[in-house]
């Protein structure tokens, strides 16, 4: 895309982009853009941080990527006493070309509300299989 150049060329590029996605060509509806833009939506409220936008942030980037997770294990207040930090594991039973059972865990280890994954999917030691 960096090296078209005219806005045309750009349009129709992000076109076939949607077009090659769309599990119903044919149809007026395209559910894996609507989607795409929903979970948008949901983590520029639900992951933004400190003048961070929500698609920049770990937790976001896997949202937008996975889609919501099948369970969250939340400990949002982490434990002062044993110096445990904020953190969520977030499971997804199955996660096409990764696994199943993967759990992917974050933790805000400021204690100031910014999550970072300490665990990456992509890597063959960074998920973790429950």
């Amino acid at each position: 895309m960096l090296n078209l150049s005219s806005d045309e060329e750009r349009r129709y590029f992000v076109d076939q982009f949607w077009q090659r996605r769309d599990p119903t060509p044919g149809t007026v509806e395209n559910e894996f853009k609507n989607e795409h833009y929903r979970r948008l939506g949901f983590v520029s409220r639900f992951a933004s941080r400190s003048g961070v936008a929500g698609w920049k942030t770990d937790r976001g980037r896997i949202y937008i990527v996975y889609g919501p997770p099948d369970e969250i294990e939340s400990h949002p207040a982490g434990d002062r006493q044993s110096g445990a930090p904020p953190s969520e594991t977030w499971l997804y039973r199955l996660i096409e070309g990764v696994g199943n059972n993967v759990g992917m865990e974050f933790v805000d280890r400021d204690w100031t509300g910014e999550f970072h994954m300490t665990k990456d999917p992509h890597t063959a030691n960074g998920a973790y299989i429950r």
